[in-house]
This record gives structure tokens, sequence and C-alpha cells, in this order.
């Protein structure tokens, strides 16, 4: 019988994950491949936080900029980083080059720059990144409208 417990237990976790945050099936429409997840059930969970998404890079916020905080990479300091198309960032100090294959993924043409790709715990993505996300989500409403 105990493992009929387990999965009550499991059950449950995801009830609840599903209540307080949004639903799991959004959550994972934004995870690109290469995104961080923290899958160990540990509530608010880590992850790679939805995509800032801004008319020109001069706008990302400071704390979205390169380099990214992966919670895997150490960043060195005197390294010279580039923000590259699809929100990663490549250590040109290192000789790294960004992707030629690196797109957007941001949909709305008048705010097409992706901001560096922050892994934190959900809810404080929307903390940081709230108002890039409304704006985002108006100019997609303009953009399908005309």
């Amino acid at each position: 019988s105990s493992s009929n417990n387990v999965g009550s237990i499991n059950d449950r976790m995801l009830n609840s994950l599903q209540e307080d945050t949004v639903d799991v099936d959004d959550f994972h429409r934004f995870l690109a491949f290469g995104d961080y997840a923290d899958t160990s059930f540990q509530c608010p969970v880590t992850t790679t936080c939805p995509i800032v998404c801004v008319a020109d890079v001069a706008e990302c916020p400071e704390d979205a900029l390169c380099p990214g905080t992966h919670p895997d990479t150490e960043y060195e300091a005197d390294h010279e980083y580039e923000l590259c198309a699809d929100g990663t960032c490549v250590d040109l100090t290192a000789g790294e080059v960004c992707d030629d294959d690196a797109e957007s993924a941001c949909q709305c043409d008048a705010l097409p720059v992706m901001c560096a790709k922050q892994v934190d715990l959900y809810p404080y993505c929307s903390t940081r990144f709230q108002q890039y996300y409304d704006s985002d989500a108006e100019c997609l409403e303009l953009q399908e409208e005309n």
C-alpha cells in the first residue's frame, strides 16, 4: 500500500501546483529547447523565465542583459559577452559566437528584440518582468487587430 500512498502525494502536489501557478501546460509552452527547469517538485519552481521582448536592446531591463544568470554557469567578470538573437549569451573573450541560426522567439513585430534569458523562481519572473509581459501581450493584440 506504500506505493499507493506515494501516488496520492504526487497527485496532491500536482494539484496544488496547478492551483497556485499557471496551468502546467502554459508553463511548458514558453520553455524552449535548452531552457532550464527544476524538476525536483520543490515549490516554488525554478525555471527559465518567459522571454522579455523589447523594441531595442537598450530597453532590456538591467537584470536581463548578458551575462545571463544560470545556476550552473559561472561568469567571468572581465569577459565580454554578447546577447544573441535567441536570448542566449556568448562569451566573446572565450571565442564563442552567436549561432547564425539564432532567432528571436518574440512574436510581436514592434518588440522584436529578445533580452537575455533569466533563470529564477517562477513567481519572481512575474515580479521582475510583468510590465514587459503586459506590453508584449498588448502589442500582440494590436498586431492581430491590424
